[in-house]
């Protein structure tokens, strides 16, 4: 949700603003069931830092994500929004940030 290109400037307060402002957007449409922001120490293929992943108890709550978000900015960055499929989130990514 974050250009990793200007990733580097964020330090912990700010990927925790960054996860804040962005979850409570977020529920004004679908609970979370889970969430990571990637800072610098997650970062992996995939997952750059900045990027948040969210987890969410239907495929209709993350579609009804991606058209909320379009066209939206945070800090004068365009925010790009994705579905990961579930198999891929599960299978890699949360065992992943789990971990970390």
């Amino acid at each position: 949700m974050v250009n990793p290109k200007n990733a580097h400037y964020f330090l912990k307060p700010r990927f925790d603003q960054l996860y804040n402002d962005m979850s409570t957007e977020v529920e004004k449409t679908a609970k979370i069931q889970k969430g990571f922001i990637i800072t610098p120490k997650r970062e992996c293929p995939g997952a750059e830092c900045g990027s948040i992943f969210m987890e969410f108890r239907a495929k209709e709550e993350s579609e009804a994500i991606l058209e909320n978000f379009k066209g939206k900015n945070y800090e004068n960055e365009k925010i790009s929004v994705v579905c990961v499929p579930e198999e891929a989130y599960v299978n890699y990514y949360v065992k992943k940030f789990e971990a970390n």
